[in-house]
């Protein structure tokens, strides 16, 4: 790849506010929690690679016309005008609608992926001292979380420290929604109960603790 006969160490994108407006707007019509509504991440690491998105907060306009007026050619992919891709859909059908009702819809939308970002932020802090606190046996396919830790707390952080949980042992969260963080949570609250998850994972609430372990 170019990235290996450069010996590149970080990859600058040409993502612009338009791609954030647009990613977080699919992700909120197609369903998302608040990890949803961050968008796409400003930098992330991969295959001793660090990938940059530096024009996050600049509009596709302002980019293009600056591109124009110093005379410098830039390419678009031809699939990004064919409306029958949902993406597609929303940059040049949906989004109009939005801009010429709400002319800084944009720039919403934009605050609201940093109020995410900053919430998330919080949220996992709270998540791995909430799971830290609870964890009384911790075996390759088996932990034991001690419910009576978590009591002072909302269930919004067993939710956050469940997810944390995943995070940590890396286990399968795709089919993970609210629902199932939720229904974990209500059996950790209950007196007894039990429910398989996706990955052949189950989690049984014996006495005063919770083990989720895998099958």
């Amino acid at each position: 790849s170019v990235t290996q006969e450069e010996r590149a160490a970080v990859i600058a994108t040409g993502h612009t506010l338009d791609d954030q407006v647009e990613t977080v707007l699919h992700h909120v019509l197609r369903g998302t929690g608040v990890a949803g509504l961050q968008g796409i991440p400003r930098e992330r690491a991969g295959n001793g690679v660090r990938i940059v998105r530096p024009l996050l907060d600049v509009a596709r306009t302002a980019v293009t016309s600056f591109l124009s007026a110093i005379g410098q050619e830039y390419r678009i992919d031809a699939s990004n005008v064919d409306i029958r891709l949902t993406r597609n859909w929303l940059r040049h059908e949906l989004l109009p609608l939005i801009r010429e009702r709400f002319p800084h819809a944009d720039e919403a939308i934009a605050r609201l992926s940093i109020q995410a970002i900053e919430t998330t932020e919080v949220v996992g802090w709270l998540g791995r001292e909430l799971l830290s606190r609870g964890i009384v046996r911790d075996e390759p396919d088996l932990v034991e979380l001690s419910i009576s830790a978590w009591l002072s707390y909302p269930r919004e952080a067993w939710r956050a420290a469940l997810v944390q949980l995943w995070m940590d042992r890396g286990w399968p969260r795709q089919e993970m929604g609210y629902e199932r963080w939720e229904e974990i949570a209500r059996i950790a609250a209950s007196d007894a109960g039990a429910v398989t998850l996706p990955g052949n994972i189950e989690a049984r609430k014996t006495g005063k603790s919770l083990i989720i372990r895998t099958l």
